[in-house]
């Protein structure tokens, strides 16, 4: 009787156990979340390589076109003595106006490394004279005694080819200078009272400068750049017809300042 006793306690007991423990429901393992590291991409998926076409707007300032006369005949030649070239009215012409261009280009990336040749024509108002009184040797009767004596230089377009080297500072933005050959097409008016004669020229020189471009699409990008051009120097000799001559000595250089977008395709 005790051992039935017994036996129906531990089978009650293992009932209530098994009861509590299905209440309490079933507890699932906490398994642990792997942390899987961002990987930033790299700067070769921007997209910078390609071909792309371009328009911008500027301002030349800084122009420094160091002029200076010298009359001559056939028989007391201008020898090339910048002493003689200018003895008459020395003074220097400050080229200065706004100017538009249209460019093309292509680009090659290495991984941070932008680089590739651009070509560009600009141009605009770029402009300056220089004007002086000369005294009339022999004035006749009602004519002023003294006259006025004009030089206005003005530069027609420039014909550009750079090499542009940057670097990504951000994926998005560039940094970059340029290096390159620069061709200009130069106007020389000289104009003596009523009377005036055009003599045009062209010279070639150099360009350096720097500048910052920025995405704003994939294919639209903003740029803003610094360049300094100097042309070298070119003597222009203006011929009247006659044996007599005046000959001046273009040395265009300035500075010029752009904002322009670029397309690339």
């Amino acid at each position: 009787m005790f051992a039935r006793m017994s036996f129906c306690a531990s089978t009650v007991a293992l009932i209530a156990g098994a009861g509590s423990a299905m209440a309490g429901g079933y507890i699932a393992p906490v398994a642990e979340t792997p942390v899987v590291p961002v990987v930033a991409a790299p700067a070769a998926d921007t997209g910078w390589a390609g071909g792309y076409a371009g328009v911008g707007l500027g301002y030349v300032f800084g122009g420094d076109d160091e002029l200076g006369l010298d009359v001559f005949d056939e028989n007391d030649y201008y020898a090339g003595d910048p002493a003689d070239a200018r003895a008459i009215g020395i003074d220097n012409l400050k080229l200065s106006g706004a100017v538009a261009d249209v460019r093309l280009g292509y680009r090659w990336q290495r991984d941070r490394l932008v680089f590739g040749p651009e070509l560009s024509i600009d141009g605009g108002s770029v402009d300056d004279s220089w004007s002086t009184e000369v005294e009339n040797p022999f004035p006749l009767p009602g004519e002023p005694l003294m006259d006025t004596a004009t030089i206005e230089s003005s530069m027609k377009y420039s014909l550009n080819l750079n090499f542009k080297s940057g670097y990504l500072v951000r994926p998005d933005t560039m940094v970059y200078g340029s290096a390159g050959v620069v061709r200009g097409k130069f106007d020389y008016t000289l104009a003596y009272n009523e009377d005036s004669v055009t003599e045009d020229y062209s010279a070639t020189g150099y360009s350096v400068g720097f500048g910052v471009e920025r995405k704003i699409t994939d294919r639209l990008s903003v740029f803003g750049e610094y360049n300094y051009r100097n042309y070298g120097k070119t003597d222009v000799v203006f011929d009247g017809g006659s044996d007599d001559q005046v000959v001046t000595r273009g040395t265009p250089e300035h500075s010029i300042v752009k904002l322009g977008v670029n397309f690339s395709f």
